[in-house]
């Protein structure tokens, strides 16, 4: 009998159901939110809220244009502690709605 790993066979069953994507993109709103949570400080958590992943652009809302600037300011910081934590080049670009 041969045993093979639950990485595997999860990663095998979530790419036949179309899923993975889906998985990816929720991680990668939860490490966007880690990632500004250790730039700007935990009071973000609350004028921050990532909306969705589509063609390697994370979308996000925020409550004013001075936080909008600011996240723009260091997208670059931002883009590559996500990318560096997920090991690929998920996120190209964040872009910033009010």
């Amino acid at each position: 009998m041969s045993f093979n790993k639950l990485g595997g066979l999860l990663d095998n069953s979530l790419t036949k159901k179309n899923i993975k994507k889906g998985v990816q993109a929720v991680n990668v709103m939860d490490t966007f939110l880690d990632v500004i949570i250790k730039i700007f400080g935990e009071d973000i958590k609350t004028k921050v809220k990532p909306l969705y992943v589509k063609n390697k652009i994370l979308k996000v809302s925020v409550i004013s244009s001075v936080l909008s600037t600011e996240i723009k300011l260091k997208e670059d910081k931002i883009i590559s502690q996500i990318n560096r934590k997920h090991k690929t080049e998920t996120i190209e670009k964040i872009s910033v709605q009010l």
